[in-house]
């Protein structure tokens, strides 16, 4: 069926082509487009509560008790609310301040307070009224040779109701005398205490009660000081038959005290040539030969401490310690403890000091005036004075200082009769 052949070789020509064919297209991608959404993760957690039910209980009510003691502490807190009564304690304060601390002391108000026909007399004293909304000031003769003659008068003035300190009085009382004390009563604010310059150079001390309501003032204590003997007695001459000395009478001129407010039985007095002494006021020895109607004048001396070299011009007492500042005309501002007899510090000063006062809001700063225009306030720890808390008045003295306790405000009588209300932040003294 199959038998082999053979054939001739077949060749071809290759068809293989060096150029390749080419064509143009067009190809379109489509847009992207991206959209962000919020997506929230919620947690949730699973816990077991146990609730019991408890049956509702009518309380009991002791209505005599609670009728009792509403009665006993009703007349406290009336007190404290009219104590507090117009504070201005958060006047000035934002919400929305940086909470930064303010430092800068202002002066407010500046005025001229007396008459023509007044031009000798000075502020003698200003004193806050317990609310802190009334201030009074009374007046002084700079200069008296004899007894004073002079008619004198206590100025009152209130803040309006825009909470602005006026420049005109509000009530005037006149006195038969300079006035050189006046002070509002701690806790009642219509009594105000007058000392008058007549008849207050005797040498004696006199304690009195306010009672029926402060009302009716009792002499309950009178104390002259026996160790002080005034240096005039020596060279007043002998009796009328020339056959006796004359006695010496007991009693220097007392010239600041101040009462303890830790122990109020206690205050330190000085006197005139710079006695300085601790007294008790229910301790007192009595004096020889001394009788006073049906009451005898006693020595309440207890102790004595190291003397000025001046006469005493202030005393403060601290309210925290048993501390106390004193100043002289010597110069000096002292510190004591009412339990050691020579000072533990002593500052000297450039002029006369003639008032001291503690500063609000730190019972460790008291502040210094008197002669000159600074008033410069110092720390009672370190015995040093605050540079950054000095305070220069406009007159060429000081003669009389008080802070108010419910404002950040200090009033300073100063020379020519000029009154001057200042602003002193509380941060300022810490």
């Amino acid at each position: 069926m199959f038998s082999d052949e053979s054939f001739p070789p077949v060749g071809f020509s290759s068809q293989a082509s060096l150029d390749k064919s080419q064509s143009t297209a067009n190809v379109q991608t489509e847009e992207i487009h991206c959209q962000e959404s919020k997506n929230q993760v919620f947690e949730s957690k699973d816990v077991e509560i146990q609730t019991v039910c408890q049956d509702k209980t009518s309380p009991q009510v002791d209505y005599q008790k609670l009728a009792a003691f509403l009665k006993r502490v009703t007349p406290s807190v009336l007190d404290e609310l009219d104590e507090i009564y117009g504070s201005t304690a958060f006047d000035g304060y934002d919400v929305a301040s940086s909470g930064e601390p303010s430092t800068s002391v202002k002066l407010l108000t500046k005025f001229h307070t007396l008459n023509e026909a007044d031009a000798e007399a000075k502020i003698s004293c200003v004193t806050w009224s317990a609310g802190g909304g009334s201030l009074a000031l009374s007046y002084s003769t700079v200069c008296h040779d004899t007894w004073c003659n002079h008619t004198s008068s206590i100025r009152i003035f209130n803040f309006t109701k825009e909470d602005q300190f006026p420049s005109t009085p509000n009530r005037s009382l006149e006195v038969n005398s300079c006035v050189t004390a006046l002070s509002y009563h701690p806790v009642e604010p219509s009594i105000l205490a007058a000392g008058l310059f007549n008849a207050g150079r005797d040498g004696y001390l006199l304690v009195h009660k306010l009672t029926a309501n402060f009302t009716n003032v009792d002499l309950y204590k009178r104390f002259k000081i026996s160790k002080e003997h005034n240096p005039s007695e020596k060279t007043r001459p002998r009796s009328a038959s020339g056959k006796k000395e004359r006695a010496v009478e007991p009693g220097l001129c007392i010239t600041a005290f101040n009462f303890s407010t830790i122990d109020q039985t206690t205050f330190v007095l000085g006197t005139l040539c710079g006695g300085l002494y601790r007294c008790n006021i229910d301790q007192g020895t009595p004096v020889e030969g001394i009788v006073y109607s049906s009451r005898d004048t006693t020595d309440p001396v207890v102790d004595e401490f190291e003397r000025h070299q001046g006469s005493i011009t202030s005393i403060i007492l601290s309210k925290t310690c048993d501390t106390f500042v004193t100043s002289g005309t010597d110069k000096e501002i002292r510190i004591y403890r009412l339990s050691q007899f020579n000072s533990l510090h002593v500052i000297g000063v450039e002029d006369t000091v003639t008032g001291l006062s503690w500063v609000m809001g730190n019972s460790n700063i008291f502040t210094a005036y008197g002669a000159g225009q600074i008033i410069t306030f110092y720390n009672l720890e370190n015995e040093k004075n605050l540079p950054k808390m000095l305070l220069k008045t406009n007159g060429r003295e000081t003669n009389c200082l008080q802070f108010n306790t419910k404002r950040e405000l200090v009033a300073i009588g100063v020379s020519d009769g000029d009154l001057e209300i200042w602003r002193i932040p509380q941060n300022m003294v810490y």
